[in-house]
């Protein structure tokens, strides 16, 4: 109901930032380290962490959810230790699977097997880093570099998919489909590579959209709802009672867009403005505005992603099932938009008064 995990607000987007603050307010260190830290924090009262001073962002939270590698995880493998490195050698001189850059396999000397170890263990360390100074921290030429992180891992990954050795994969850092995730972060002018901001919509594509995860979705039967005035609480008393005008709506948007995407902030802005505007009403009464900006908002917080999960569950030939609840009750303690249907949260109360 009214909910996703698909949502923007699902997830919260920096929770180290967040935890550093009650770290601070409690009395412990930051820098601590994290088990050092939990067992401080455990140690406070739990109303003194309660009452730390914390200000979310507009269409956040502060506390929530978030991506901690346990309950939820990146999917990505974990970080080798010193003898999985020694077992991917190992593996290496006893088979003799790491390949030239022709096409048909070849055994490799074990020197030329530990730098493309040597290789790899950098890029999973330090991913960003440049294939210049990558070049100069292993003492090879650029040119060497690119052929093993363009070549040699590429064609050492398909070897290894043939042969099903995952766990030599993972030691690889390479995911069991022999891609390798980081070729696209070198590119010809050893520029270094782009980082991806880790925005809300980010977070949730990279690990909420896995296959796995969503095939674990399509296990059951699935029920959503959503009503018409989702976001009615972004929206002050003023607001609801004589509506807004244009610059008010510019403001709420701006906010929402800026702490939600990443790119391209003034084209979805200017797109959602246009979307959400009745151009055919000769006067945009602020009536009319705020019922425009309420469905945007409501559209893009809790509707889209709603409608995103079901088209995923659908997908997998499962029962999906999709409702508006546009009720209104005749006593209801919102009536200022009563003609935009309920509103979020109150579809529960709603379902016991009347039935």
């Amino acid at each position: 109901m009214s909910g996703s995990a698909l949502s923007p607000w699902a997830l919260i987007q920096e929770p180290s930032r967040y935890a550093a603050q009650v770290a601070i307010h409690a009395n412990c260190s930051p820098e601590l380290p994290h088990p050092h830290l939990l067992k401080c924090l455990r140690e406070k009262p739990l109303e003194h962490l309660f009452s730390t001073p914390i200000i979310a962002p507009d269409f956040a939270f502060a506390f929530g959810p978030s991506v901690d590698g346990v309950v939820i995880d990146t999917g990505e493998p974990p970080a080798p230790s010193a003898p999985g490195v020694r077992k991917f050698l190992r593996k290496v001189r006893e088979t003799g699977m790491v390949m030239d850059n022709r096409s048909h396999p070849r055994a490799r000397p074990v020197r030329t097997a530990e730098r493309i170890a040597a290789v790899a263990q950098s890029v999973h360390e330090n991913p960003r880093t440049s294939t210049r100074h990558r070049a100069q921290q292993l003492n090879v030429s650029s040119t060497s570099l690119r052929r093993i992180l363009h070549k040699d891992l590429g064609l050492f990954a398909y070897k290894l998919q043939l042969t099903q050795d995952t766990s030599i994969l993972s030691m690889l850092f390479l995911p069991a489909g022999g891609e390798n995730p980081h070729y696209n972060e070198f590119d010809s002018n050893s520029k270094p590579a782009k980082v991806e901001p880790q925005n809300a919509i980010n977070i949730l594509n990279s690990v909420l959209l896995r296959k796995p995860v969503v095939s674990k979705l399509s296990r059951y039967d699935l029920l959503l709802g959503v009503v018409k005035a989702e976001a009615y609480f972004a929206f002050n008393g003023e607001d609801v009672q004589y509506g807004i005008e244009a610059d008010r709506r510019s403001k709420i948007l701006r906010t929402f867009v800026r702490n939600t995407y990443s790119y391209h902030l003034s084209e979805i802005l200017a797109t959602i403005v246009n979307e959400y505007t009745d151009w055919e009403r000769p006067v945009q009464h602020p009536i009319n505005i705020r019922d425009e900006t309420l469905e945007a908002l409501s559209d893009a917080q809790y509707v889209a992603p709603v409608v995103h999960t079901a088209d995923l569950h659908s997908a997998e030939h499962r029962n999906s099932y999709l409702y508006v609840f546009d009720y209104q009750t005749k006593f209801g303690d919102y009536p200022q938009v009563s003609r935009a249907g309920d509103i979020h949260g109150w579809k529960v109360q709603d379902f016991k008064a009347e039935h």
